[in-house]
């Protein structure tokens, strides 16, 4: 419950964003490499919904601590040449990266996604875009400033302290309303691990 004011700070400072990147050039684009970096911030690919109830309470655990259940591993699709896969996934951490072994002409990429905004480090959050390619010289590179309005209020103004629901508005209401696509939300929980 330490971190409850800041997890529920979460759920409200979330904002969605695009990134397009397209070859106008002659030339393919070989091991394409795009990194997304975020200031005073985090990214993930979906929404992040922390419950307004809390931790869930302990409860003991039903099988020995040094028990290792045998999990199979997963076997995802081998990414194509002309695909883009993660280098490194966006997981409510500062950055990815996704590459790609062949960009051709013409092709284009594009990511949506969910910036979060942390209200107390600096006073902009930035998302900045870098990509390289193996045939091409340096990085392009560019950045978009999020300037932020911090507003101090308490939990009770948030969540009815009654039924520990959220009271004021968030920005995924709509996928929670309508339940169409449940998936486009990270249900994150209170608990520190």
């Amino acid at each position: 419950m330490a971190s409850y004011a800041q997890k529920l700070e979460r759920v409200l400072n979330q904002a969605r964003f695009a990134i397009e990147v397209v070859n106008i050039g002659m030339v393919q684009a070989e091991n394409l490499l795009i990194e997304v970096n975020v200031s005073n911030g985090w990214v993930h690919d979906r929404y992040v919904f922390v419950s307004p109830q809390g931790p869930l309470a302990p409860r003991p655990r039903d099988f020995p601590l040094l028990f290792t259940p045998n999990i199979p591993p997963v076997n995802l699709p081998p990414v194509g040449r002309h695909e883009f896969g993660f280098k490194e996934e966006p997981d409510c951490g500062p950055s990815f990266a996704v590459m790609c072994e062949d960009f051709r002409r013409g092709q284009q990429w594009t990511f949506e996604g969910i910036v979060g905004i942390d209200a107390r480090a600096g006073r902009m959050t930035t998302i900045t875009v870098s990509a390289t390619a193996s045939n091409f010289r340096g990085s392009v590179d560019q950045s978009r400033e999020i300037d932020k309005k911090v507003e101090v209020i308490h939990v009770s103004k948030l969540v009815d302290l009654n039924t520990l629901k959220f009271t004021a508005s968030v920005p995924m209401q709509q996928l929670i309303d309508s339940g169409d696509n449940l998936d486009a939300i990270h249900w994150d929980t209170l608990d520190d691990e």
